[in-house]
C-alpha cells in the first residue's frame, strides 16, 4: 500500500472524527520506502550516478513520492481549525550496501561507531498547525522520540521524562 493511500486514510479518519466532535490520536506506520528495493515496487525515475544497481534509485523514487504525499497532508492540515500535530520519522536508514559504500566511502563495518549509531538514528520532524518551538537537525535514537513529543505537546515534562532526556544528553556527549 502506498504512503499516499495510507495518509489519505488519515485525512478521512480525521474528517469522520471531526464530524463527531471527537479528538483523535493516530499512530500510522507505512512501508512504501522499506526494502526490498525492486523495480516493481517503485519503477525508478531518479537514477543515482556512480552507483550500480537499481536499489538506491528505487529508494529515492519512493522517497520523492513520500515527500510529495507529506507535503499534501501538511497543506491539508494547515487549513483546519483544530490543533493538529504531525510527527514523522523512519526507523532506520535504508540498507543499500552499494549506495552506502559509495556515499560514505566505506562499508558499514569499517565506519566509526559514532557514524554507525547515527545511521540507526534517522532524522525526524514535528509539525503543528499551531505555534511550537522549531528545531533543526534532530537526530537521536527513536527510544527518545516519545519524550521529545511530550516536551513539545505539554511543554513541561514529568519527572521520568526529564531523566530520560538527561540520559540521552549524557550518552551523546
Amino acid at each position: 500500500m502506498t504512503d499516499r493511500a495510507v495518509l489519505n486514510g488519515v485525512i478521512q479518519m480525521f474528517e469522520r472524527k471531526r464530524k463527531e466532535h471527537k479528538h483523535l490520536f493516530m499512530y500510522v506506520e507505512t512501508m512504501q520506502n522499506h526494502g526490498p528495493y525492486n523495480k516493481i515496487k517503485n519503477p525508478s525515475v531518479y537514477p543515482v550516478e556512480g552507483v550500480e544497481g537499481y536499489e538506491a534509485s528505487t529508494f529515492f523514487t519512493g522517497l520523492k513520492k513520500t515527500d510529495d504525499t507529506i507535503k499534501n497532508v501538511i497543506n491539508y492540515f494547515k487549513t483546519v481549525e483544530e490543533d493538529v500535530m504531525v510527527v514523522f520519522f523512519g526507523d532506520h536508514f535504508p540498507h543499500i550496501p552499494k549506495f552506502t559504500n559509495k556515499f560514505l566511502g566505506s562499508s558499514l563495518d569499517k565506519l566509526p561507531l559514532e557514524t554507525r549509531v547515527k545511521l540507526q538514528s534517522p532524522p525526524f520532524f514535528i509539525w503543528a498547525n499551531y505555534k511550537i518551538k522549531e528545531e533543526d537537525n534532530q537526530y537521536f535514537a527513536l527510544s527518545y522520540l516519545s519524550s521529545k513529543v511530550m516536551e513539545v505537546v505539554f511543554k513541561s515534562l514529568v519527572h521520568c521524562l526529564v531523566i530520560k532526556l538527561s540520559l540521552k544528553e549524557y550518552l551523546q556527549n
